[in-house]
Parts: C-alpha cells; structure tokens; sequence
C-alpha cells in the first residue's frame, strides 16, 4: 500500500474482503433515506495529507450558487447524534459469504429487496 499518494483510489470492491453493509440515511439534512452504508470490518489506511485533503473537500463544500454551503464543523466532521435502526437489515459480509452458492443466493436476495424498496 503506498500511503504517500495524495489520490483517493478506493473502488468497490475494496480491497479488504469483510464489511457489514445496510440501506440508510445521508449525514446531513434532508437525511433522506437513500444512501447504501458499507463499513469495513477493519480501517483502510490513508496518509495524513490524504485525511487533510478529505476534511478540507468537506468544509469547502460549495451549491448549486458556489456559495459554500457544508454542514461540516471545523474539522470536517458531518456526523449526527446515531440514529435507530429499527428498520434496517445489517448485513455482514464474511469467509462463509463467499462459498459461491451463498452469494448467488445474496445476490437473488439483494435484488428482490432493491424491487421492493
């Protein structure tokens, strides 16, 4: 892993295999529900110039106007107080979701949930 590189290259697939994934909310106000939420079982590494380049995109957030427009405090944190997830299915991705059948079987699983929302 080359943590000196200033770019940001991450593409599903990550690189790290395990992750727990659910349907949720945006950070920030409408907070509609729309947003797929995929959080990795371990932290991916990036450089310190890499998280200053990332908090410095969210606080210069600009509009449709160019007028800034972040909800970011001074460090580029756009976190809300946790909400609850009486309505959200967790899934956690794992070893056993990669026996082949299993995953067709997600697959045929994620689709007919994707239809129905």
């Amino acid at each position: 892993e080359n943590l000196d590189s200033p770019g940001f290259f991450v593409h599903w697939p990550f690189h790290k295999k395990y992750y727990y994934a659910y349907k949720g909310s945006l950070t920030i106000p409408p907070c509609s529900e729309i947003v797929y939420w995929f959080i990795m079982d371990e932290p991916l590494k990036i450089s310190k110039r890499q998280l200053l380049e990332l908090q410095i995109l969210v606080a210069s957030y600009l509009d449709n106007n160019c007028n800034l427009s972040t909800y970011a405090n001074g460090l580029g944190h756009v976190n809300r107080p946790i909400q609850r997830h009486d309505k959200h299915e967790v899934h956690h991705c794992d070893r056993g979701d990669y026996n082949r059948r299993k995953l067709r079987k997600r697959r045929r699983e994620l689709r007919k949930s994707q239809k129905n929302n």
